[in-house]
């Protein structure tokens, strides 16, 4: 019989015992305890016995996020083999694009979305691998009448180097997604003084954070490898109507901090010679990417346009030259970032909105940055024009960035099985609902603590450093402890996998799943690890790590990872076989002293 206590209205068994009541289920099934069952109140002592695998609601969450990881592979790999069969161009993440073009009742038969996802990349045919980049454009606006708006201004690629280069059709509208909030009325009229004048988009637009309306884009040639696109927004020298120019770099390296040191020395060679632009860059042309603690030597401008004396150093860690994962962190409060970061691991569709290019464009690159060693293999739009929202509405999962209105008013997309964040307010704007329930406990708390640490760390830091030049450094650093975080966690989470792979007599290795599983102590991560092992991120790993050298700095600190704990293994098992060996003679004297008891 239970028995209901008066004061707090808690029911208790007859031996003294709360009993466990059963709880409200929401309009999905489960009850708001179920769905936080992977993450929230367990404890730690709960998790190393297994009571969470026992928990029947639990076990069919986790089968529900296998079937959706399983489904959306499936979508993935039908519409790749689709492609294939019809001598589609399209392959890797864009074949679910192109799908969309093709099938979407939304889909209208817009040339830019259509050049843009159809065509094969064009770059592939040129060698880059001697290069520092592959080719810079130089995109500005001109005015069309074509339209059904009226007199809009559409970007058209003004020079290019090499003049011979073949560069992706249309990919001027990526270099300039925000075209269509640019009417006639926004551009920039000359005073009766000579000056210019502003009617919109006023120069902190221009200048984001001290950005300087740096952004950045990617390209995702036909076989599914991916290009990166630098542009720096820069005004351009005399004219009637001022409209900006975008220099954009295409290369296929990914460094944003490098790329944009080069983007700012190129405008500071801006309205000079034509002659003096091509011979800067076939210097810049004829070099290869720096590595670290590498110098670049740029050549010296026969006009002292900038202060600039000194070569490009890149640091000894990467890392220390990017921003972006602290910009995503600032720009976020901690639970809605990992609410994002949750839904990548479950490759959902994540949307990023914000007012500024340079913040929209930073933030989403970050979220490609945190998930490091893994890839991510669906579509990635770092910021999508708004010609193509439609894209949104692609079967697959996808990471894309769009830009607010000219009203700051935020775009109306149809989201289902996603999340849509509000970088300007941390606001969710549309999410499931179980965002909190993805990751295990441990993880959370582990990403939890590092982040606050970090963010109370920049904030004191900023406090101190106001009218310090150093405090750039400062965000350097955390942008490494950030990093840091989450390889760290990742480590904890799959740093056992090289335990798990077997190399067979004739050379081949394999990865056994199953055992990596079971090898992980806490049923919370075991859980997790039931699904995330099948998404398309975590396969690629492995087939990367089973066909590589495995010398990326995340598997060198796995075998570390592994080798500790061995050695940690062996030593508990030395102090378990000498307890267990006193445990045997103190029994052995114990029965001598019962002789003479």
């Amino acid at each position: 019989m239970n028995h209901i206590n008066e004061n707090t209205g808690k029911t208790f068994h007859e031996d003294g015992k709360e009993a466990v009541q059963p709880s409200k289920a929401g309009e999905d099934g489960l009850n708001a305890e179920s769905k936080s069952s992977l993450c929230g109140s367990s404890t730690d002592n709960e998790e190393e016995l297994g009571e969470e695998e026992q928990d029947p609601v639990t076990k069919e969450i986790v089968e529900q996020r296998k079937g959706y990881v399983r489904r959306m592979c499936s979508i993935f790999n039908k519409i790749q083999q689709q492609a294939q069969e019809n001598s589609s161009p399209l392959k890797g993440p864009m074949a679910a694009v192109g799908f969309l073009s093709k099938n979407s009742p939304n889909a209208g038969p817009s040339p830019v979305k259509q050049s843009l996802l159809q065509s094969p990349d064009p770059m592939c045919e040129n060698d880059s691998s001697q290069h520092l980049f592959e080719c810079v454009l130089l995109v500005g606006l001109t005015l069309s009448s074509g339209s059904d708006k009226g007199s809009i201004y559409v970007p058209y690629i003004k020079s290019k180097f090499p003049a011979n280069v073949l560069v992706p059709p249309l990919i001027e509208h990526l270099c300039f997604p925000d075209a269509s909030d640019w009417t006639i009325r926004r551009s920039l009229s000359p005073k009766a003084d000579g000056s210019k004048k502003r009617d919109s988009k006023s120069d902190d637009e221009m200048k984001v954070d001290g950005c300087d309306q740096t952004y950045s884009l990617v390209i995702t040639g036909a076989d599914g490898s991916r290009r990166f696109g630098y542009c720096r927004r820069v005004l351009p020298e005399g004219g009637s109507m001022c409209l900006p120019l975008t220099y954009c770099l295409i290369s296929p390296y990914r460094a944003n901090g490098f790329y944009f040191k080069v983007l700012a020395e190129l405008e500071s060679r801006h309205g000079g010679p034509e002659s003096e632009q091509n011979a800067f860059l076939q210097e810049l042309y004829s070099c290869h990417l720096p590595g670290p603690s590498e110098v670049l030597q740029l050549p010296s401008s026969a006009e002292p346009l900038s202060p600039f004396v000194q070569p490009l150093r890149r640091p000894f860690d990467v890392r220390l030259e990017e921003k972006e994962v602290m910009e995503l962190v600032t720009c976020l409060e901690v639970g809605v970032f990992l609410d994002v970061f949750a839904s990548i691991l479950l490759e959902r569709k994540v949307l990023l909105t914000s007012k500024y290019l340079s913040k929209l464009s930073c933030c989403v690159q970050a979220l490609q940055s945190v998930l490091y060693p893994f890839t991510w293999q669906h579509t990635f739009i770092p910021v999508l024009p708004a010609p193509m929202f439609d894209i949104c509405g692609a079967p697959t999962p996808y990471i894309i960035g769009i830009l607010k209105g000219s009203n700051g008013q935020i775009p109306s997309i149809s989201l289902d099985e996603g999340i849509m964040v509000d970088l300007d307010t941390s606001n969710c704007i549309k999410k499931v609902g179980d965002e909190g329930s993805i990751l295990p406990s441990r993880m959370k708390r582990m990403l939890q603590s590092a982040l606050r640490i970090i963010s109370s760390m920049k904030n004191s830091q900023q406090n101190s450093n106001k009218k310090n030049a150093n405090s750039g450094d400062d965000i350097d650093v955390c942008n490494v402890l950030v990093s840091d975080a989450f390889m760290g966690t990742f480590l904890f989470v799959v740093g056992h996998y090289p335990n798990h792979v077997v190399k067979h007599g004739d050379g081949h290795r394999t990865f056994q799943r199953e055992k990596f599983i079971k090898a992980m102590p806490f049923s919370g991560v075991r859980m997790f690890l039931e699904w995330f092992t099948e998404t398309a991120m975590f396969t690629s790993f492995i087939n990367a790590s089973l066909e590589g050298s495995g010398d990326s700095e995340f598997e060198r600190r796995a075998k570390q990872f592994c080798e500790e704990t061995w050695k940690d293994s062996l030593l508990f098992l030395k102090a378990y076989k000498n307890f267990m060996k006193k445990s045997k003679s103190f029994g052995d004297r114990k029965k001598d002293w019962a002789i003479f008891t």
